[in-house]
């Protein structure tokens, strides 16, 4: 099988669906008010668009990691945090 064969697709497309799904239960919790829930969706989030390579997915995640940690006025911190583990640069 070649690295663009069907399987690696599924895992891709599989990856891609991860994160979607951990963005809208941030999403979702953020919206019930629970920011901690809200941050462990958001920061696994994170985890997955940086495996997937895809800049989108990785913005889509520090927006809801802003977002969760908007109410506690920790935004700089916790996004800076998380950037600066692996940060936009490894989706390019």
């Amino acid at each position: 099988m070649t690295a663009d064969g069907p399987e690696t697709h599924r895992r891709a497309a599989r990856s891609i669906g991860e994160h979607l799904l951990a963005a809208r239960l941030g999403f979702t919790s953020e919206l019930s008010g629970d920011a901690a829930e809200a941050l462990a969706h958001h920061t696994r989030g994170l985890e997955l668009a940086r495996s997937i390579g895809e800049p989108r997915a990785l913005a889509l995640s520090l927006e809801g990691l802003a977002g969760a940690a908007a109410p506690a006025g920790d935004v700089d911190r916790i996004t800076a945090d998380r950037v600066a583990v692996g940060g936009a640069g490894r989706c390019r």
